[in-house]
């Protein structure tokens, strides 16, 4: 049986960082057309950091759905063993000798990821 790691409260939590996204965009193109250069520079910092922080990893953010012996994702089917580490919000594999990182949206409430990380440490 395939379990589903997002859930709607992540999906949800994802609409709302977008709107705040935005609302920080309209700030900063509201504090240009007054010429407020205080906030002009208070509201490219933040940001800066918002897009860092959060959106940045929300772009990458996959899909994932996994089972007892697999995690899949765009199509392709990753064993646990090529696993080496999964941490909230990131699955750090190594793929063709190389390792990559597969971001998800990560929430406490209502995920899987318990049980995902309970079938990754029955494999290791």
């Amino acid at each position: 049986m395939k379990y589903k790691l997002n859930n709607e409260l992540n999906s949800f939590n994802q609409f709302n960082f977008y709107i705040i996204g935005i609302v920080l965009v309209g700030i900063f193109i509201y504090n240009l057309s007054i010429m407020y250069y205080f906030g002009i520079i208070l509201s490219s910092i933040v940001l800066i950091l918002f897009y860092f922080a959060i959106i940045r990893k929300m772009i990458k953010a996959k899909e994932i759905e996994f089972d007892e012996d697999y995690i899949y994702f765009d199509e392709k089917k990753i064993s646990f063993t090529d696993i080496i580490a999964i941490k909230p919000g990131k699955i750090i594999l190594e793929d063709d000798f190389k390792r990559k990182s597969i971001f998800f949206n990560f929430s406490y409430y209502g995920s899987q990821y318990s049980l995902l990380k309970e079938f990754y440490n029955n494999h290791n």
